[in-house]
């Protein structure tokens, strides 16, 4: 049976799960500006046509040897200036015994192409955060694609089975880009958090009503 979330208040600590304390919802919103930034350098230089036929995908390392994926699957509608739907995951991983990194990246290829054949999804990035974790945008040309992507049978299994044994704990910020990737703000909608530190997963959720703006660029 699945826990029902707990609802936060907007400025609500919880002191026993300190992933949850609202400072972290800052500093993932500023990881995912820069996040955005790898997606733009890499569209500022893609035509309109590159993704026609097939996904674009480019990684870029940075001096202190941390990467970015960046997987373009429709050029021109990131481009345009239009209202997209947004993920962005962070996770805070346990250490993991070697055979069970091996199946994570397996499910994450397998999930990835899947991804890029899911036609409201728009773009797919990965950044690897300095505490060595990684952080995750996922971007929608419509809020349907998420509900139709929550019932794909991996996203499932990696959600259901795999996360509570790689990860102590997960934020999952669900947000608008009201002017597309080149706009200046995001719109936070709400945050959902994974405690997997105890047999019975907990589940939270902070709703921002209205929206919470923070910068993009």
């Amino acid at each position: 049976m699945t826990e029902p979330y707990v609802v936060l208040d907007p400025f609500q600590a919880l002191p026993e799960r300190s992933f949850t304390d609202t400072v972290h919802i800052a500093q993932d919103m500023a990881h995912l500006r820069n996040i955005a930034d790898c997606l733009r350098h890499v569209l500022a230089d893609l035509p309109d046509e590159a993704t026609a036929s097939a996904p674009y995908v480019f990684r870029h390392y940075h001096a202190d040897g941390s990467w970015c994926r960046v997987v373009v699957c429709q050029t021109a509608a990131l481009k345009r200036p239009q209202a997209l739907a947004a993920v962005g995951f962070f996770g805070q991983k346990r250490p993991a015994p070697e055979t069970l990194a091996k199946e994570i990246n397996r499910l994450d290829e397998e999930l990835l192409e899947e991804f890029l054949q899911h036609p409201l999804i728009v773009a797919y990035c990965t950044q690897q955060l300095p505490d060595g974790n990684f952080g995750n945008l996922v971007l929608m040309s419509h809020l349907e694609a998420k509900r139709q992507w929550e019932g794909n049978e991996r996203h499932r299994y990696a959600a259901l089975e795999l996360a509570p044994h790689y990860y102590f704990s997960v934020r999952l910020h669900n947000f608008e880009l009201p002017d597309g990737v080149d706009g200046a703000v995001l719109h936070l909608q709400r945050t959902k958090y994974y405690d997997y530190a105890q047999p019975t997963v907990w589940r939270g959720v902070r709703e921002q009503t209205p929206p919470a703006q923070f910068a993009f660029r």
